[in-house]
């Protein structure tokens, strides 16, 4: 039987993105129909992007300031890369970043626990308070990342 790193290697789709708030209510961080494209690569390479369906659209340059248009690029987006390990007994990988929209995660190990069952894969936060899972789906030759 494939190594559970063999079976991640490929292109993911995101299914569903959500979260508990700290008085343990469940949400989705990026609101509803959100998309994402993760992509583990030899030889240990990784990449995830994550999008929220109702991103505003970008504003005209000679009209917004600074400020806004850095927010209309960055409000409902996460995108990171750098490379992965897995933990093939804990059933955990951990994605470091070399290259993050977030800067305080470069260099930072991620872990996720991980559950595999055929083209579905289920990551999790492992740090708490916070609680996420995220649900991936296999891309195949014509399918689409968004849902």
């Amino acid at each position: 039987m494939p190594s559970l790193r063999d079976r991640l290697l490929g292109a993911w789709t995101l299914v569903d993105y959500a979260g508990l708030d700290e008085a343990g209510a469940a949400y989705q961080p990026l609101g509803p129909g959100a998309s994402g494209l993760l992509v583990y690569a030899e030889p240990d390479r990784m990449s995830a992007q994550l999008m929220a369906a109702d991103r505003p659209r970008w504003p005209k340059r000679h009209a917004a300031d600074h400020g806004e248009v850095l927010r209309a690029i960055t409000d409902g987006y996460l995108a990171y890369a750098g490379t992965f390990a897995v933990d093939e007994a804990a059933a955990v990988v951990t994605h470091v970043p070399d290259l993050s929209l977030i800067p305080n995660w470069v260099g930072r190990p991620q872990e996720r626990r991980m559950h595999l069952d055929g083209d579905r894969l289920v990551l999790s936060t492992t740090e708490e308070p916070a609680a996420y899972v995220l649900t991936w789906r296999r891309l195949t030759a014509g399918t689409s990342t968004t849902p």
